[in-house]
């Protein structure tokens, strides 16, 4: 209820705010040689998070001489600490938390240009605007009741996105608005010396002394309907372990999975081989943790895109939503994909509760492409 007052407040006193605006910030007075500050915003999922990462490497290319600062969600931070894209950092607490203070911190930058990459919060154009943004530019969504605020306001939707197009094509297009471009499709994560340092040596001990095989498996998803059903992931964890002794399975996830992976664990014969990872690192930590696995296999989920920017081979799996439009987008030899349809309206409107559509996933065809990848890395 608070929340809803505040943002009609917010409103009505953005409205006035622009009304009284002479700063003539429409796109026709868009000069890009005159940019020299920019903002990018990104305060969305870690999967969607990871699927914008190209736009970033995008802002450099076009503007190779000005300040890049990343107006990034703070759960994500720690991925984007070492990139060599960007000047700066400002972390994003979350729908209105700390509104005036974000404000007045974003208000130093005084960007010449605000790039709205992935933001739904309601809180995130008025943040830009009020922080002084000059050319504030989003890919449009019709829905936004703060699109007044944008350079680019009276362009529709459709004109730049296409439904059929994958995610990381369709982010990029925020760059034809002002007449850039980019070619270069490819996610990327850097990970620090130090920091991979530190996950090697525990990498390291869960190797053991005749260096076993590492391949992640991640079990559950932030959506139960993307979630592949527990009992054939475990009948596929112990036919993984019959094959040799020499293989260890590391089971990833967040910090409130770990007792539920625990449990998993305790069911499956070799226990010896299977390692509870989940809460166990930051999200950099991760990063550097799946960049030495042989392997990792998963659901639609964050990680599964960060384990193809650090490119470890992948099998993905999925049915309530569409690879070809939010999965691996290229090295298709490296990256498998087992896709379903989905069975229900309640899954594609994501309001599925169950796992009906990855249940048509089989144990049978993940331990084929298992044997795939194997073949191809022996």
């Amino acid at each position: 209820m608070k929340i809803r007052i505040f943002d009609n407040l917010l409103y009505g006193a953005a409205h006035f705010s622009k009304w009284r605006d002479k700063r003539e910030t429409s796109l026709e007075n868009f000069d890009k040689s005159r940019v020299r500050r920019i903002l990018l915003i990104l305060t969305t999922g870690l999967g969607d998070t990871i699927l914008s990462t190209p736009a970033i490497r995008a802002a450099r290319e076009n503007f190779p001489d000005s300040t890049i600062k990343l107006f990034v969600r703070k759960q994500w931070h720690t991925l984007f600490q070492s990139d060599p894209y960007l000047d700066g950092l400002i972390l994003y607490k979350g729908k209105y938390r700390e509104f005036f203070k974000t404000i007045k911190r974003l208000k130093k930058e005084q960007p010449d240009l605000a790039l709205i990459l992935h933001g739904n919060d309601p809180d995130i154009i008025p943040l830009v605007y009020f922080s002084g943004a000059f050319f504030i530019i989003r890919i449009p969504n019709d829905t936004t009741r703060f699109r007044f605020l944008l350079s680019n306001q009276d362009i529709g939707t459709m004109s730049y996105l296409d439904p059929k197009t994958h995610y990381i094509e369709n982010r990029l297009k925020i760059f034809n608005i002002i007449d850039c471009s980019t070619t270069d499709t490819r996610m990327y994560l850097s990970i620090d010396r130090k920091t991979q340092a530190k996950v090697d040596k525990r990498i390291e001990a869960w190797k053991g002394k005749n260096g076993r095989s590492l391949i992640g498996i991640h079990i559950f998803a932030a959506d139960d309907y993307k979630v592949w059903p527990i009992d054939k992931q475990i009948e596929l964890m112990e036919r993984i372990t019959s094959l040799s002794d020499n293989v260890a399975l590391i089971l990833s996830g967040s910090q409130r999975d770990r007792k539920r992976i625990a449990k998993i664990i305790e069911r499956l014969r070799d226990k010896d081989q299977v390692i509870n990872a989940a809460g166990l690192f930051s999200p950099i930590e991760m990063a550097a943790l799946l960049k030495r696995l042989l392997l990792f296999i998963a659901p639609d989920t964050g990680l599964l895109h960060m384990a193809v920017a650090v490119n470890v081979p992948t099998i993905s799996l999925f049915a309530p939503t569409d690879h070809q439009l939010i999965g691996p987008f290229y090295d298709k030899d490296r990256h498998l994909v087992i896709q379903k349809a989905p069975t229900c309206e309640d899954c594609i409107t994501k309001r599925c509760k169950n796992n009906i559509c990855m249940d048509q996933i089989g144990v049978d065809e993940v331990f084929e492409k298992f044997m795939t990848v194997m073949n191809m890395t022996s």
